[in-house]
């Protein structure tokens, strides 16, 4: 008896000792797993939902049609069951996870949406922008209920979401690149990294704000910058602060760096590489290479 009680408490020690990055990889390599396996082996073709519109007309013919809001409503339900397992196996309360997962997916719709638009999409404001406003304003306007802030994951979220993210690079894209493009790459990264830290330091901005800010200037912007404050649990004011310098810095460079690539004659080759080492966000220079 005392065996089994012995082993009951190892089982139940260790699964909700599993940590936020353990169920992330597990997650994300599941979807990615069954996607694939139904890709080559059984020929499911996956519709990816639309979030591009130009005016109200097109908002209804492309993305607000039962066939789109079935598809999301179909990832939105898939993910509930999977991140659900996670939360129920870590100990906390299913039923206020459930409850505030549906508003917090319907509030991360309506900001993709909201970017989707051609406009907002062309000056590279990204969904996140949308998402950060919305959540400050409920969090600052009004008191959250305990089963709205449960499922408020945001790191858990972001985690789950850039594994799968890494798939969108193929190998053949890195096989092109070849080894001076992945040198290039890490070096930026690197010095950038590094630099923007020292240049911190220099300016008396403490060490805390100067990772966020560091990782969010030399890898992906705001994604970065969540993730590096989630990992050193960092404060949330300053990540907001971060975000928005990250913003209001990637707009203008992504206006102002394709019209120096033409004024001084840069090559493409160049200029990608340029666009790809400097700005900030993918939206950004997915639009200045546009």
């Amino acid at each position: 008896m005392e065996q089994e009680k012995y082993i009951e408490s190892t089982k139940r020690t260790f699964l909700t000792g599993l940590s936020e990055d353990i169920w992330a990889v597990f997650i994300g390599g599941l979807l990615i797993s069954i996607i694939l396996a139904g890709f080559f082996f059984l020929g499911v073709k996956f519709v990816i939902p639309v979030y591009q519109w130009e005016n109200g007309n097109d908002l209804l013919a492309k993305v607000l049609t039962g066939s789109n809001l079935l598809v999301l409503s179909v990832i939105g339900i898939i993910f509930l069951f999977l991140s659900s397992l996670a939360v129920t196996v870590s100990g906390n309360s299913i039923k206020k996870y459930i409850a505030g997962f549906g508003v917090i997916f319907i509030l991360a719709v309506l900001s993709l949406i909201i970017a989707g638009n051609k406009t907002i999409s062309y000056f590279g404001i990204e969904y996140v922008v949308f998402a950060l406003l919305v959540g400050l304003l409920l969090s600052n306007l009004f008191s959250l209920p305990a089963w709205l802030k449960e499922a408020a994951r945001s790191e858990f979220f972001i985690k789950t979401g850039l594994i799968i993210l890494g798939t969108s690079i193929l190998f053949t894209d890195i096989i092109k690149a070849g080894l001076p493009g992945i040198l290039q790459s890490v070096l930026v990264v690197a010095a950038v990294w590094f630099f923007a830290l020292w240049l911190c330091r220099r300016l008396k901005v403490d060490d805390e704000f100067g990772v966020i800010l560091a990782s969010a200037v030399s890898i992906c912007g705001v994604s970065a910058a969540i993730v590096a404050s989630g990992a050193i649990k960092g404060d949330k004011k300053k990540l907001s602060y971060v975000t928005t310098l990250v913003l209001l810095v990637a707009i203008p460079m992504l206006i102002i760096l394709p019209w120096i690539i033409k004024k001084f004659g840069i090559s493409e080759l160049v200029g990608g590489a340029w666009l790809g080492g400097t700005l900030d966000t993918t939206a950004s220079v997915t639009a200045a290479a546009e």
